[in-house]
């Protein structure tokens, strides 16, 4: 059973790299072992965390 046959949507997931223009504002939060959460417009460079590139992702519309 996919997901539109069980009835569950999950929302599009948007993830970027750091370095990369923010597509969407909102809140962001770093995929992987250390949880970080930002607040970024769109546009905005996606940071670095802890001076390393990492990958985002979307948690919030905003």
């Amino acid at each position: 059973m996919n997901k539109k046959q069980s009835g569950i949507e999950e929302p599009d997931l948007i993830m970027r790299q750091s370095g990369k223009p923010c597509p969407v504002s909102g809140e962001w939060e770093t995929v992987g072992v250390h949880a970080s959460t930002v607040i970024l417009s769109k546009n905005q460079l996606m940071p670095l965390y802890c001076g390393k590139i990492v990958r985002w992702k979307l948690i919030r519309r905003g």
